[in-house]
């Protein structure tokens, strides 16, 4: 059974200067709305893994149930892009049309399936990718900086800092910051660090 279990929006933010770097483009900030359909339980490694090769149909049979979530309208026309948040590939979703937006914004969604396999198409192709894929970040060292940095205890369990200031997530290795990454996207209780990670991470290559 497939199940929304959370549907959210997210104001983009406007381009600007900082750190000697731009945040983003005023043509990705003014691009049509995308909405991003997250897997719930799915964790960061098989974000990687799977990323490439998403059910996409079976994503766009919820449409009509997330667009009323949403509020957005039902004839809402949607197109599956690989390259939906970014170039790379990795972030995946929905390029949506026709919807009248006072503010540049995206979409989320959350579901969950009890019978089905929602993280990836089932086809031989796609299973022989994600082995390629983990493998070569095996043979890298990235999985092994991951599964290090799942022992890791992270101070508070939340992006923040013992005074309640954002962490430095730029000074951090790759591994410390994909466990403080993953523990801020998990608790879903700061909306604020969560977009600060994100932030980080679409700097690190890693999601759009």
């Amino acid at each position: 059974m497939l199940t929304i279990t959370e549907t959210s929006k997210s104001e983009r933010t406007s381009p600007s200067y900082k750190k000697g770097y731009m945040t983003s483009t005023w043509r990705s900030y003014n691009a049509k709305p995308r909405l991003y359909i997250h897997v719930e339980g799915e964790n960061i490694m098989e974000n990687i893994l799977f990323r490439n090769n998403r059910p996409s149909k079976i994503y766009k049979s919820l449409l009509p149930e997330i667009f009323e979530a949403l509020g957005l309208p039902l004839d809402t026309k949607a197109s599956w892009s690989r390259t939906a948040g970014c170039t790379c590939g990795c972030s995946p979703g929905f390029v949506l049309s026709g919807v009248n937006v006072s503010v540049p914004c995206d979409f989320w969604a959350t579901i969950t399936s009890t019978e089905e396999n929602i993280k990836v198409v089932d086809t031989d192709d796609a299973k022989m990718e994600a082995l390629q894929r983990f493998e070569a970040l095996k043979s890298q060292g990235i999985v092994a900086a991951m599964e290090s940095a799942a022992t890791e205890t992270i101070a508070n369990g939340t992006g923040r800092g013992d005074k309640g200031n954002l962490r430095n997530f730029r000074q951090m290795s790759d591994s410390k910051f994909f466990a403080v990454f993953s523990a801020v996207i998990d608790e879903e209780t700061d909306n604020e660090a969560i977009e600060a990670v994100r932030a980080e991470a679409r700097r690190r290559g890693a999601v759009s």
